[in-house]
């Protein structure tokens, strides 16, 4: 995911909020470096035809960072290559992570390197030529469930305290 460039403009959001961004580098549907959203079914065939733009977004890296300054944290994320245990996949996974003051991050990006516009850890659901390679080094469920019931438990907590 990322923030299409019509809402980066003014991004304003009213309230600091917890994000987690998991995005491959090598996404043929969602650029991690910015630019057109296309999803083309046939590529072979996308070479003779333009593909039709779903709309344009910003780099994955700077759309971390716009939610990281709204959130109020260290704009330079900490960065950590995860472990590597399927080599032959052809991907890596970098954690960044935002936060403020060596607290729990409030902003995750976890860019997989080599991967594509799948789930990492699942199984693809398209062909590999329509949505690239499949890093199995992570857990994307596992992951993003840690990461939302953590704000879960904090929220409760805090609410608790009160």
């Amino acid at each position: 995911s990322s923030i299409p460039e019509p809402l980066a403009e003014d991004f304003a959001p009213a309230a600091p909020l917890p994000v987690l961004f998991m995005n491959g580098t090598e996404d043929p549907i969602m650029p991690y470096a910015g630019g057109e959203v296309t999803l083309e079914l046939f590529p072979r065939l996308a070479k003779l035809t333009k593909p039709k733009s779903r709309g344009r977004v910003v780099a994955v890296e700077r759309a971390a960072s716009m939610w990281a300054k709204r959130n109020g944290l260290d704009p330079k994320p900490t960065r950590r290559l995860l472990a590597n245990p399927k080599k032959l996949d052809g991907c890596r996974v970098e954690l960044q992570s935002w936060s403020k003051d060596g607290a729990d991050p409030e902003v995750l990006l976890y860019r997989v390197i080599g991967g594509g516009h799948t789930l990492p850890g699942r199984s693809s659901y398209l062909p590999k030529r329509i949505v690239g390679r499949t890093c199995g080094d992570i857990d994307a469920v596992d992951v993003i469930w840690d990461f939302l019931s953590a704000k879960r438990r904090a929220s409760v907590d805090e609410e608790a305290a009160h």
